[in-house]
This record gives structure tokens, sequence and C-alpha cells, in this order.
């Protein structure tokens, strides 16, 4: 009788496999192996106390096997019992040898696959991914990098035997301007793409160096399709003022979206030129005539000057071209008419942009109000040479 029957047993391909089978009996029963419907593979051994073992086992190695014992009162056959053997899991496609190196706007494609006659369990591990698209391949995708897509990206693979991981590191290279990267955009197409605006990180002082890159908007197609990098702000809708005498005493500190005064400057610095557009909609409301409002520099001084007039001038665009509504003064709200006027213009000495406030006052009577509006902040570099089509 059997003390001990094989069992079933899947595995691997290239693995040893031992089969045990027991028996008891007088005389002690002799044990011998056969696989139904064929023949036992070459490389098997039966052991001395009656255990099959398989060697390296391959696929065609599969099917079912069961144990004889026999004396001379008679033989007896276990059940047969399966064994299965797996291909062994693999990747078949791998993303490139790391590190990855690419600027941000630039899309990416990973591939990564692994087979197996097991269908594997496929994924992908990263730190960030917002922007990340996988495809029922296993594909990852980004189309448009971010710098915060820098990082540890591992493919996995795995079924019941095992677990494969292939890591590849990314790193995202922020570009300094908006300029910079339409030109590279024209450089990469050789021919003058598709408006490709939108947000982008730069990094104005080099990577690697300095602060950290932050997102901006870029405009590919304004000033003669040149790409101007554009910083928000906190204070671009129309702002009521409105009972604040005394001059300068109302205040409007403007914080810019995503970016520090030491990132500004830089852009700045790069950029060929910088400007900003103020207005100011009054109602019997003084603007300079009694030194009753200014703007602040970024590096926190007094400007006694208007958008569309010289820096130091004190005047506005209107005293500049003389079409103020009364000649006598240079700003249109000077005139402190009882109508709504307006004194507006683009702003655009390098040294002193971006505004960081706005002061105003004579805004205390019951009929005096105004409205301060500040564009955003934007700077371009110098003229994009457009490739021939």
């Amino acid at each position: 009788m059997f003390v001990s029957l094989p069992t079933s047993i899947a595995v691997e391909e290239n693995q040893n496999v031992t089969f045990t089978c027991l028996a008891r009996g007088l005389p002690l029963p002799n044990i011998t192996w056969s696989k139904v419907g064929e023949s036992l593979p070459v490389e098997a051994v039966t052991t001395e106390q009656g255990s099959l073992l398989l060697l390296e086992v391959l696929p065609e190695d599969s099917g079912n096997y069961s144990c004889t014992a026999s004396n001379l009162a008679g033989e007896i056959t276990s059940p047969a019992v399966e064994l299965v053997v797996h291909l062994t899991l693999m990747f078949t496609t791998l993303p490139p040898l790391g590190p990855i190196f690419i600027y941000a706007g630039e899309s990416l494609t990973l591939p990564c696959t692994a087979d197996s006659d097991l269908v594997p369990t496929m994924g992908w591990h990263m730190q960030y991914s917002q922007g990340v698209e996988i495809f029922p391949n296993n594909t990852l995708f980004i189309a448009f990098a971010e710098v915060s897509h820098e990082g540890l990206y591992v493919c996995t693979a795995n079924n019941s035997f095992r677990a494969l991981e292939k890591n590849v590191t990314l790193y995202v290279y922020a570009l300094p301007s908006c300029r910079d990267i339409k030109n590279r955009h024209l450089l990469a197409s050789k021919s003058f793409p598709i408006d490709t605006s939108g947000y982008y990180f730069i990094d104005p002082d080099g990577g690697g160096t300095g602060d950290e890159p932050f997102k901006v908007f870029c405009n590919m197609t304004m000033y003669n399709d040149n790409g101007v990098t554009v910083i928000s702000h906190d204070s671009e809708n129309a702002t009521l003022v409105n009972g604040y005498e005394t001059r300068g005493s109302y205040s409007r500190i403007v914080t810019y979206t995503g970016v520090n005064p030491t990132q500004i400057a830089t852009l700045v610095g790069i950029s060929r030129k910088c400007f900003q557009f103020i207005k100011f909609e009054c109602y019997e409301v003084e603007l300079f005539g009694r030194d009753m409002a200014w703007w602040v520099s970024r590096d926190g001084k007094k400007m006694n000057y208007w958008g569309g007039a010289d820096p130091d001038s004190g005047k506005c665009a209107c005293g500049v071209d003389l079409s103020c509504v009364d000649p006598k003064y240079d700003c249109n709200c000077d005139s402190e008419k009882s109508q709504w006027l307006e004194d507006s213009g683009f702003l655009s000495d390098k040294s002193t942009l971006p505004i960081s406030e706005m002061r105003f006052g004579d805004t205390g009577g019951q009929r005096e109000k105004g409205y301060h509006t500040l564009g955003k902040f934007m700077c371009v570099g110098n003229p994009i040479i457009v490739p021939s089509a």
C-alpha cells in the first residue's frame, strides 16, 4: 500500500522537480515511474527511495505522471498527478538605458513589456503621476513634461512565480525663457509650428544653480511670434478705490503667482524688453497733481510717472502726446473733472519693473472714486529667426 502519494506541481522552467512516492509491503515494493501517454524525460532519475527527480525542466516536460509500486504479491499504481512547466517571466521591451534627459514641455515615451505563458501583471510606479498616461501595452507617455515629473520611474511585472523591476531616472530641464522654448520648437520642427502657447517651467538662471524653475504662461504668437514670458498676479481685475483721502493712504501690494522677487529679477536680466500695462479710471480724483498717487518699483522705490510716459517725468501718456482733456495738466485724472476719465499705458523700464505696490489718495469725498487695473508682467528676448519652410 502507498504511504505517500505524489502531488501536482507547477514550476518555472529550468527548475528541479521531485515527485515523492512511498509504499510498504512484504517484500518491500519496487517503485517505478511513468508519464501518461509519453516517455519519461531523458533527464528523469528515480532515487533509491522511490522519488522521481527531474532536472532543469522545460515546458515539454509538462504532463501527467504516476508511480507504480510492485512486488511478488502484485502492483498498484497511483492516480496521475500533473506537472506544469511555465516559461520564465522576462522583460521583452525595456525603456532606454537611463538616466534620461529632456526639456520641460517635451514629450516622453517609455515602453516596457514582459511575457511568459502566464499573463503577467504590468505597471509603473512614480512620484508624480499627473499628466502621465499608461497605455494598455504598458507604455508610459508624458505629452508635456514638467519639472515635477523628474524622478525615478519603476516598471514592474509579476506573476505567481516572480516579480521583476526595471528602474529609469528622468531629469527634466527648464529652458531660461519662453523665447528659448519657442526657438527649440522651431528647431525641432524645422518650420513654423502650430501655436504652442501654454504653461511651461522656465529657469532663467540656468539648470542646477540658483533658484528653482518656476511656471509661467508662454504666449508664442505675441510680439512678432517671439515667445513672450507672462507672469500673472492677484491685482489684474479692476479694483475700487474709495474712502482714502490722504495721499497714498490706499495701498495695494501686488503678489505675483508662483514666483519670488529674485526669480523675477533674473528673468528681467536675461530679457531684451519687459513691459506692464497700468490703468487708473477716475471720477474727481487727482493722480500726480498733489502727489496723491504713485506706484512702487520691484526694489521698493516710489515712481512718479504713469504708463506711456518716461521715467521721472511726472506725466501720463496724454501728457506726452499732448492729448489730455485739460492741457494745463499732464494726466487726465489731474483735471478732477466730474466725469469718468482714464490714464493708462505700458511701463517698460526694466530696471524698475514689475510693479510691487500701488498707492492712491484723494478718494475721501462723497463723489470721489477710482478703479485701478494692472496688467500681467511680460518679458521678451531677442528676435527669433524663423527657418524657411
